[in-house]
């Protein structure tokens, strides 16, 4: 349906998508997956319309697009160009369930693929009801949840728009639950479906993590009772590729994990262990980190020097 014109960019990184648009094959030696795709859009596309389309949450949409300045619902007319960031770098912590909040993606490494990733876009807690960073483990699935409304939920609905809701909303199309909920041992907290899609990708939740029903569906299959899941806000990520440092700065949520571990404004100490790891002599390209931090486009770019500039 698209005009896809970047395809060198996934080709020059040697890396491998296989089967779903969530499912990535971790090359060894490297800490890249994906590619960045370039499409001409059609008439009457969004950049949310596309999101969907592509599995990409609608804030990572735009922070790579926004040197065009295209707003998330804006209709194009068709023929503008449009960056789709599907290349991630992996964290570094890679078992059980992965939730970087900073990121608004999720990471799932199965224990029988251990080459094997799978990543999705989610909604988080909005700025009075932040997700909680942490360690957690699922303790419950539930197929077509009932939606259990917390007292404080229901008193923000009656003062914010004199509606009252329910105890408890049955399983349906407006249940903002969707048709999988996976619990946490975070009392309160779940990974579940949505009635909502444009929400993902963004700060809109209560707390608890949404993602598109049908990713949710695929993870609800394979995750198991008493998998391990770690909550994190990591603004700034950083991996080597083929000789490269390369940095991913997202939007900054400011909390307080971001700050302990080194992670809100330069992930230096980050840097300084990958290029140790992997034995790369060449210096950080000043230019190009400051870049990176500057522009926070969420895509992994190249922040180390080249060979020849030192």
């Amino acid at each position: 349906m698209f005009k896809r014109i970047a395809l060198m960019c996934f080709l020059a990184l040697g890396l491998t998508q296989i089967s779903s648009a969530a499912r990535y094959y971790i090359s060894p030696n490297s800490d890249l997956i994906g590619e960045i795709i370039i499409i001409n859009a059609h008439a009457g596309d969004s950049i949310a319309s596309l999101a969907k389309q592509y599995d990409m949450g609608i804030n990572e949409m735009v922070a790579a697009n926004k040197g065009n300045r295209y707003h998330a619902w804006s209709r194009f007319k068709g023929g503008e160009t449009v960056v789709i960031p599907s290349r991630f770098i992996l964290p570094e912590q890679r078992t059980g369930l992965i939730i970087n909040v900073s990121e608004l993606r999720i990471y799932f490494f199965p224990s029988d693929q251990p080459n094997i990733v799978y990543t999705y876009p989610i909604a988080a807690g909005k700025d009075a009801w932040r997700t909680p960073s942490g360690k957690a483990r699922v303790v419950k699935k539930k197929m077509n949840p009932e939606w259990n409304i917390p007292e404080s939920i229901r008193q923000a609905a009656m003062e914010k728009k004199g509606k009252e809701l329910p105890h408890v909303m049955p399983s349906g199309p407006d249940n903002p639950l969707g048709y999988r909920a996976i619990y946490l041992s975070i009392s309160g907290y779940l990974l579940h479906g949505n009635n909502s899609p444009a929400s993902i990708g963004t700060y809109a939740s209560s707390g608890c993590i949404r993602l598109y029903n049908q990713d949710v569906e695929e993870l609800f299959e394979m995750i198991g009772y008493g998998l391990n899941v770690r909550i994190v806000y990591f603004s700034n990520i950083v991996g080597y590729h083929n000789g490269k440092v390369y940095m991913e700065n997202n939007p900054i949520v400011v909390i307080e994990e971001d700050i302990s571990h080194h992670n809100y404004s330069a992930p230096n100490s980050e840097i300084d262990r990958t290029m140790q790891k992997h034995g790369i002599r060449a210096g950080i390209h000043h230019g190009r980190y400051q870049k990176s931090i500057r522009q926070r486009s969420g895509i992994p770019t190249v922040i180390s020097m080249y060979p020849d500039e030192y």
